[in-house]
């Protein structure tokens, strides 16, 4: 499997010193192509988009020993001032060794530091524009993925544009990235806790929400506003008004949050309104988390659009709403897109999954906001994709927003933000397209159908589907459902209605790609043996990743005889 924000981009094949390159289909053509070369008994290999991670089903003749390397791009996001990525290879005991050879090199700026866990005794050597890391072992069992870490000595504040033109378009990626700071240079944080205790919460899910509540609340300072309100028919709040976060409240709030227990209807709308009702006008960031499984059973409104509209126009003051969502039966329709409307992010606790760990990063998001909000306007652009919204929102420590799109002649890029020590405002300019940042082009597609793929699980609409498998089919990747990729080996004699080679240019021997930043990552690992948002689409809160990068694993295998793909 890979990290979420990576995607398998392309195969190749050396058989009897040939090489064979994969090409991208409509997913369903290819299965029938894959299925249709095993009947033939012609070497084949087929990879898809499964739930968790890729499939990869391969038939080689007999007596035969082939090299499978499998190319991956992707986008990495900077999450509290650090960039990672995990190196796809686990639970494997490579016997016949393993060789990792990995480089880092910035064309911005110099690199903090950098670490690699899962692996010890590697090699550091410090390069001119970076650092690189080697491993070699004969033996070597990994039980969990290697994983590189790093951070940019890219401490304050400020915007960056870059563009790029393919002689058809021009593209751009826009980059803001507040300071990094201590946690004393925050803006003062209100916060408001909404917990379902209805029946359909019983159980498991309470608990996991007692478990979030429980990791989240302890980072609270004394500064800090916060009040908790429990739900289940009706709404009940800790307090009349909410109260500084002071250890003696804290853990009062602790304590009555563990009382909670489990039942009645699910008054969803008066949960809601009832922690709305808590924030007042003021300089702080606003924030209400809402833990529940988003089934509403009872109370003036039931219906999931008409609770959204009314949630969403009694939130005037712009108090962004995220929300946690718990148990196998949950509305993720409706919780996804109440903080979607609201300037929020979202999360899915799933059954038996360990709230307390995966809360800890969702909630450190929005510990540390540097800002109470920001305005970006865009002149000129001919189509804006964004992922969170362009205004009305906080800014959090160690994260970075990235707007795509594409321009004709000229473009401007206006940004006020308001931090903890003042206000500041970003001016950047374009006119001709660079010829030279062909990543620019990648970063929005990837952007892109992320944002696609965003909106159809939200909306659970087929209109994107059109867009989504031309973006994919363009740039070679595989989306689950949409597309796939197809390797067959072919003999010169045979005719084919397509060439064996990938859609788009494949990648070199060192692949790499360079992120907003110039920052370039170049891996090898060798195992021996658009359109601007309709107004339903405009402002979602949905985070993604600035950082592109490429690799490559490299994998040998002997006959395997394939079942039919079904």
């Amino acid at each position: 499997s890979l990290q979420n924000d990576m995607r398998l981009s392309n195969i190749s094949l050396v058989l009897d010193e040939e090489i064979y390159w994969g090409r991208i289909m409509i997913e369903q053509e290819a299965i029938d192509a894959y299925n249709d070369s095993v009947a033939q008994n012609k070497s084949a290999v087929l990879v898809t988009r499964v739930s968790g991670g890729y499939s990869i089903s391969f038939n080689i003749l007999k007596e035969s020993q082939a090299t499978l390397t499998v190319f991956t791009e992707g986008l990495l996001s900077r999450s509290f001032g650090l960039y990672s990525l995990e190196l796809p290879i686990t639970n494997a005991q490579y016997s016949g060794g393993l060789s990792l050879n990995l480089s880092v090199r910035s064309n911005y700026d110099s690199i903090a530091w950098i670490a690699i866990s899962g692996i010890i005794d590697y090699v550091v050597t410090d390069l001119t524009d970076g650092i690189q890391i080697t491993y070699s072992g004969t033996v070597i069992a990994l039980n969990s993925n290697p994983k590189l870490t790093y951070a940019m000595n890219r401490q304050v504040g400020g915007s960056q544009l870059l563009t790029y033109s393919n002689g058809t378009d021009s593209f751009f990626t826009y980059l803001l990235a507040p300071s990094i700071v201590e946690v004393t240079e925050r803006v003062s944080r209100h916060y408001v806790f909404v917990i379902d205790t209805s029946g359909s919460m019983s159980g498991e899910a309470m608990e996991q929400a007692k478990t979030a509540f429980s990791s989240m609340i302890s980072d609270l300072g004394e500064n800090d506003l916060f009040n908790v309100i429990s739900f289940n028919s009706e709404a009940y709040p800790l307090w009349d008004e909410p109260r500084f976060a002071v250890s003696s409240d804290v853990a009062y709030a602790q304590a009555w949050v563990d009382g909670l227990i489990a039942g009645g209807g699910t008054n969803f709308y008066d949960g809601c309104v009832t922690g709305l009702d808590n924030f007042y006008e003021g300089e702080t960031v606003k924030v209400m988390l809402v833990l529940s499984d988003g089934l509403p059973s009872t109370g003036d409104i039931t219906n999931a659009g008409a609770l959204l509209t009314a949630i969403t126009e009694l939130n005037t003051l712009n108090v962004s709403i995220s929300t946690i969502v718990f148990g196998s039966g949950a509305d993720l329709t409706l919780m996804a897109n109440l903080a979607s409307y609201n300037y929020g992010f979202y999360s899915y606790i799933e059954p038996n999954e360990d709230a307390s760990s995966k809360l800890i990063d969702f909630y450190k998001i929005m510990a540390t906001p540097l800002a109470s909000s920001y305005s970006i306007q865009v002149v000129g652009a001919i189509e804006i994709t964004s992922l969170y919204p362009l205004s009305n929102s906080p800014f959090f420590n160690g994260s970075e927003f990235v707007l795509t799109g594409r321009y004709l002649d000229s473009l401007t890029i206006q940004t006020s933000i308001t931090y903890a020590s003042g206000p500041e405002t970003y001016i950047n300019t374009a006119t001709t397209a660079s010829s030279t940042n062909s990543h620019v082009e990648l970063i929005w597609a990837q952007n892109r159908l992320n944002y696609l793929l965003k909106l159809v699980e939200i909306t659970g609409s087929s209109n994107y589907d059109q867009e989504i498998t031309s973006l994919a089919l363009t740039y070679g990747l595989i989306i689950e459902g949409y597309t796939a990729i197809i390797l067959v080996v072919t003999d010169p004699d045979d005719e084919i209605d397509e060439p064996n080679e990938p859609s788009s240019p494949p990648p070199t021997d060192n692949p790499s790609v360079t992120d907003p930043d110039g920052v370039v990552i170049q891996t090898a690992i060798d195992d021996p043996t658009v359109t601007q948002p309709a107004d339903d689409e405009a402002d979602s809160p949905f985070l993604f990743a600035p950082l592109m990068f490429g690799m490559a694993l490299y994998v040998f295998m002997k006959r395997r005889k394939m079942k039919k793909v079904v």
